[in-house]
């Protein structure tokens, strides 16, 4: 999937840094570079030769496990932007741990728009919840405004990504947990590989409660002009 995303014949090779030119990845937002490891492989794009060659100068002395840490790749000479990083985790459904308190089904609408609100935009947008493709699992306070979503896009015809967002009022009681048990249920019964993508410690502490795995990283940036 991550190899479909880049635009170009591209590869994960163990113990190895690729760097390629990818115009029009979708690794990154436009523009940027997007750095991926998966296990100890690494998969960096960029969308200029020259830009492509100025990161295989950055990361030549580096190891694959390392393209993720950005104090590693920049040392005290950060980027100007830089999204990450994120961890990525997906479920074996061997593996799942569900949760067993009950939620409701709603789809994306004022609800969730209200949700989003109370979160602020910053947690709004690093889940998306407001974006995903699949139902939206719920729960509900005691007056029935929503506590906490999750749902899913599909990325590639085969990955879930899911997306998760409690209110700031509700957080700390697993409500979290529930939800995205109950939209991971849903993605492997429509077949799908459950993807879990997270910044905040406590959003990665749901994933492997749920049986989620953290196999790789994500990382995103702009070099100085």
């Amino acid at each position: 999937m991550w190899c479909g995303l880049t635009g170009v014949r591209a590869a994960f090779e163990p113990g190895t840094i690729t760097v390629v030119t990818a115009p029009e990845a979708r690794t990154a937002p436009p523009g940027w570079i997007g750095a991926i490891r998966l296990g100890d492989a690494a998969l960096i794009t960029a969308p200029t030769s020259v830009l492509a060659d100025a990161i295989r100068n950055l990361v030549g002395a580096l190891e694959p496990t390392q393209i993720c840490e950005p104090s590693v790749i920049f040392g005290v000479d950060r980027p100007a932007k830089i999204l990450g990083p994120t961890t990525l985790s997906y479920l074996d459904a061997t593996r799942f741990r569900p949760a067993s308190r009950a939620v409701s089904v709603i789809e994306v609408g004022p609800e969730i728009e209200a949700l989003e609100t109370a979160a602020g935009d910053a947690d709004a947008d690093e889940a998306g919840v407001g974006d995903v493709m699949s139902p939206v699992f719920v729960t509900r306070s005691t007056d029935g405004s929503v506590t906490s979503a999750c749902g899913y896009r599909i990325w590639d015809d085969a990955v879930a990504h899911m997306s998760i967002l409690t209110h700031p009022d509700h957080r700390g009681h697993g409500l979290g947990r529930t939800v995205g048990s109950a939209a991971t249920a849903h993605a492997l019964t429509a077949g799908l590989l459950p993807q879990w993508r997270a910044i905040r410690p406590d959003s990665i502490a749901i994933a492997h409660s749920l049986g989620y795995a953290t196999i790789g990283a994500q990382l995103s940036f702009r070099l100085p002009d």
